[in-house]
């Protein structure tokens, strides 16, 4: 992965969510693939954020 941004920890610190060139990953931790959280080849993907039970995650487009 290449110019990560808006890294997050979820709060049961298992998994990450990071922007990198535009798209959004999740990763569980420590040693998970990265994994898409859309589709999406046309918008940007910005700001992630976990619910305080860690189970979704919101951003914007």
């Amino acid at each position: 992965m290449k110019m990560l941004r808006w890294v997050t920890v979820s709060p049961d610190q298992k998994r990450v969510a990071y922007k990198s060139l535009g798209k959004l990953y999740v990763k569980e931790l420590p040693n998970g693939k990265p994994h898409r959280v859309t589709n999406d080849s046309e918008n940007d993907e910005l700001f992630p954020s976990w619910s305080a039970d860690g189970r979704t995650l919101v951003y914007a487009s």
